[in-house]
């Protein structure tokens, strides 16, 4: 079954597999000064200048007020579909990969990827070619030249 998703998409295949096992799940930043934060679910956190933290952003990519389709599903939003209609808005540690896809500079686009990650594109694109070499070499039929 995965193999037919693979060939049906592969660069949708790539990023549906990066949303859910990000090769870089967040970042460690160290807050320059006293700040009040409120989460997403009111959760109040107070933040001490000079204090490290975590911000763990592949959460939003199983969000189920994102990825949980019309049901908003969070089974749907931990499942495995490259046909997903809107799985351009996944999470780098930078911005949404469709935004910075969109984006034709490194040295970014103003208000959709003001700092994209130039590694996005090199990295979905050995995922893809590496996968078309592994599952051409195993698959006998594909092996004769049917891609």
């Amino acid at each position: 079954k995965m193999r037919a998703l693979f060939w049906q998409n592969p660069d949708d295949f790539a990023k549906e597999a990066a949303r859910l096992y990000p090769g870089v799940a967040g970042m460690l930043t160290r807050n320059n000064k006293d700040r009040t934060l409120t989460m997403g679910n009111g959760r109040v956190v107070q933040a001490a200048a000079a204090q490290e933290f975590y911000t763990w952003n592949s959460a939003g990519n199983i969000d189920p007020t994102v990825f949980g389709g019309p049901t908003r599903s969070q089974d749907y939003a931990m499942s495995f579909d490259p046909g997903r209609p809107n799985l351009e808005k996944m999470l780098t540690f930078n911005a949404e990969v469709g935004n910075i896809l969109a984006c034709n500079s490194t040295a970014g686009c103003p208000g959709s990827a003001a700092r994209p990650c130039p590694g996005t594109r090199l990295a979905l694109k050995i995922t893809v070619e590496v996968l078309k070499y592994v599952l051409t070499v195993t698959d006998p039929i594909r092996a004769e030249g049917e891609l």
